[in-house]
């Protein structure tokens, strides 16, 4: 069995605490409105399976073998152990919670998330959005790798995105514009393609 202190030791060096803003489904009504939502797990990766397996004993959650000797025969194989229920989740971080260091932070704002968890099917309120979007924001840039540049897109930004080209193209007008798309590219790909004999000057 691993020792709480020793796994708060793991997760700060291998441990990852995720925030993504994730496209759920189309509507049923109307596929030109997406419903968009945030996915929120606990990760970490190791290259020494039995810690793995403990882990996943001990916290439960899922487990999946990475093949790094694919592109790098000289590295050994990495295994990541996931937990996406929030009572897994929540379990896992009160066991760490008073032995981790490096990913203070990180931990606090997963304890954050857990607390804006509804019930399955219920909605979410503004207040809750706006404090998941918060501690999405905080997430990416404490995860953040390289030069802290500015993120491409953010999550309102998708939204209002997808909103406004449901808005100058309704649902029919969207399907026509997309087939007229797809019958060029066929069109191009159909076109036989000259031989350079052919063509002038070529001799």
């Amino acid at each position: 069995m691993l020792h709480p202190a020793y796994v708060a030791g793991l997760f700060d060096g291998e441990g990852c605490v995720a925030l993504s803003f994730v496209k759920r489904r189309s509507w049923a009504s109307d596929s030109t409105k997406t419903i968009y939502g945030f996915k929120f797990q606990l990760a970490l990766s190791n290259t020494e399976q039995s810690i793995i397996e403990e882990l996943k004993r001990q916290f439960e959650g899922t487990i999946a073998k990475g093949n790094a000797k694919k592109a790098k025969p000289w590295h050994k194989d990495v295994w990541s152990w996931h937990l996406q229920s929030s009572r897994t989740q929540r379990c896992f971080l009160e066991a760490i919670d008073p032995f981790v260091w490096i990913k203070r932070k990180q931990v606090d704002l997963a304890f954050a998330y857990l607390k804006t968890t509804v019930k399955p099917g219920q909605r979410l309120t503004q207040e809750v959005w706006e404090e998941r979007l918060r501690i999405h924001n905080e997430l990416r840039a404490l995860n953040r790798r390289g030069p802290a540049a500015a993120p491409k897109y953010l999550p309102h930004d998708i939204v209002s995105k997808a909103q406004d080209t449901a808005h100058r193209y309704p649902r029919d007008e969207l399907l026509t514009r997309m087939a007229k798309v797809r019958a060029a590219k066929s069109k191009r790909r159909d076109q036989p393609r000259l031989l350079a004999s052919g063509l002038p000057g070529s001799r």
